[in-house]
């Protein structure tokens, strides 16, 4: 061929991913922390009955909630600008503003995981707050080391592909990871595989989040 051959993509949604520093999460950093260090206190605040994941330590955050909030609408900006998400779906504008629904904190021990899953709302998020294993110890455990799908520790998506079939996008989540957020479609597929070589009690945490229009001045339109 004389000329070049020019590729084209076909458009899809997908993921935007950014890390923070340790002082822009001090506040969701100590309520971590807290509610690590007594879970019993915080029985009130469990999510676990609520929650698609097989994990013993699901909690709601309630202290650093407007903290978040505002470190999250700031990524949204960054995500309609790659994307063009929330004008697309028709879902935003001044009048029905986006904001925090429900979120909770994860304490994952070895052996646990999220199955395959979606949330309501708009936009959700995971912020990975300690990761206690390195990929690369995880994905030499003897289990998988003859498998055509290794993913020990991942993060996985679920999607369909411009010819509709069914595709996933795998990450390999690990310590690299602490203070790192993914942000995604609600309604996009999602789990958590288990990680399986750590003997102690260490664990993962982690803070699903979900933006949502705001339930009350919708309904107050409408009415």
């Amino acid at each position: 061929m004389n000329q070049e051959v020019l590729v084209n993509y076909f458009k899809n949604i997908g993921f935007i991913q950014y890390k923070f520093n340790d002082e822009q999460l001090k506040p969701i950093h100590q309520e971590v922390s807290n509610i690590q260090m007594n879970f019993d206190k915080y029985e009130p605040q469990t999510a676990q009955n609520k929650l698609a994941g097989n994990i013993f330590k699901e909690f709601y955050i309630k202290d650093c909630r407007d903290h978040l909030e505002n470190l999250l609408l700031l990524l949204v900006s960054s995500y309609d600008e790659i994307f063009n998400y929330t004008p697309a779906i028709n879902i935003m504008n001044n009048s029905y503003p986006l904001t925090l629904g429900p979120s909770w904190v994860n304490f994952q021990s070895k052996g646990e995981f999220n199955p395959n899953h979606y949330h309501s709302g708009v936009l959700s998020f995971v912020l990975y707050i300690q990761v206690p294993y390195l990929i690369q110890d995880e994905i030499k455990n003897k289990s998988g080391t003859h498998s055509t799908k290794n993913v020990p520790g991942h993060f996985e998506f679920t999607y369909a592909n411009s010819l509709g079939n069914i595709q996933t996008e795998t990450i390999p989540v690990d310590k690299t990871y602490e203070n790192t957020i993914l942000m995604f479609p609600s309604m996009m597929q999602h789990c958590v595989y288990p990680f399986l070589l750590l003997m102690t009690t260490e664990l993962v945490f982690l803070v699903i989040l979900k933006l949502k229009y705001n339930e009350y001045l919708l309904s107050s339109r409408r009415h």
